[in-house]
């Protein structure tokens, strides 16, 4: 793995910049490697020490893809990334249905520790420059997520967990959504027979089935089970692999996208219910689009309402139904219109892939 934070590459002291990108996921790293790469003056200000996980479903969407190519990261991501994901499976209740991923070109797997350092060290090699707290410039862009604290914690309030398997019996080329009571995961398959399984649950259903002394993703994963026979089945010969990793209350929905004269891309500007796999490449192409404005001119907030504002509806359409007590009843419907499963793809930004 790349090492994305190169001692050379961090200024040791305050400097000013034209750009400013404060946080270097990959909503960040993607508007600092282009606008670099257009010549612009870009700082990246990130606190974290790079590689690192987080929690994700580390799902990249055709559209994100794309934006790698475009960054001559094709070859590095295609060793390092899982099979193409040409299906997918709703695991519901005792029912697996499958249907077929809209489009030409398809998404895949990869951690996020590596995506992020491939990106970042991108972003330095066209010339942004890393520093670890923000300093003055002309343009400031929020690229540092979404997380907030709730002044009064609700029982809808929504937790994400993520953990990484090796070995198991998952279907080939094919992602697994897996709703449940209270919430929903999706299973995917990495490279090297390694699998990412990546949940989201309601604070009220978490308090209700977590398990003294247990890591509270284990115990979604055992609640999931027991609603999912197939996804028990699925990782019944397969090993955890390092610890699980929570995060939340997570916040999808749309938040300002200029606020006292700063940008915002990423999770800062808007974030998808992660029930779509979406949240990687939103936040690339969201970094792309305020890169190609601040260098070719263009209306920033009406172009991104225009992309992604029925993208975050239907994904919070999705996840409703998702997380519903009954939504295993709503397997024999899809078995019998399968193409309702593309086609909620296809409007969740699936076919994005330019």
């Amino acid at each position: 793995m790349s090492a994305a934070h190169p001692r050379s590459a961090i200024s040791s002291s305050p400097v000013r910049a034209e750009i400013l990108i404060i946080g270097a996921g990959p909503a960040g790293a993607t508007a600092a490697a282009l606008l670099a790469r257009a010549g612009r003056d870009v700082v990246v200000a990130e606190k974290s020490t790079f590689p690192r996980r987080k929690v994700c479903g580390e799902f990249i969407a055709a559209s994100g893809i794309a934006i790698l190519r475009s960054l001559g990261l094709e070859k590095e991501f295609d060793a390092a990334a899982g099979p193409e994901v040409r299906r997918i499976a709703v695991w519901a209740g005792k029912r697996a249905l499958e249907a077929p991923m809209p489009g030409n070109r398809f998404p895949r797997a990869l951690e996020r520790d590596r995506l992020d350092a491939m990106l970042l060290d991108a972003a330095v090699r066209c010339g942004a420059r890393l520093v670890r707290e923000p300093i003055e410039a002309n343009t400031v862009i929020r690229a540092c997520g979404s997380w907030q604290r709730n002044a009064q914690p609700r029982p809808s309030d929504l937790f994400g967990f993520q953990a990484h398997f090796l070995g198991g019996e998952l279907p080939a080329n094919a992602i697994a959504l897996i709703p449940f009571p209270g919430g929903y995961g999706g299973l995917v398959e990495r490279a090297r027979r390694r699998s990412t399984f990546a949940c989201c649950i309601r604070r009220d259903r978490l308090e209700e089935i977590r398990e003294a002394g247990a890591p509270a993703g284990a115990s979604v994963l055992r609640h999931a089970i027991g609603a999912c026979p197939a996804l028990g089945e699925a990782l019944a010969t397969a090993t955890l692999e390092g610890p699980w990793l929570g995060a939340g209350p997570l916040h999808p929905g749309m938040r300002p996208l200029r606020a006292n004269g700063v940008y915002a891309i990423g999770n800062a500007a808007g974030e998808a219910h992660p029930v779509v796999g979406e949240g990687i490449a939103m936040a690339m192409q969201s970094g792309a689009l305020l890169a190609q404005c601040l260098v070719h001119g263009g209306d920033y907030a009406r172009l991104w309402r225009r992309r992604f504002a029925l993208r975050l509806r239907v994904s919070a359409g999705l996840a409703r139904l998702a997380m519903l007590p009954g939504a295993a009843a709503l397997a024999p419907l899809l078995g019998g219109m399968p193409g309702l499963l593309t086609a909620a793809a296809s409007m969740s930004g699936k076919r994005a892939a330019a």
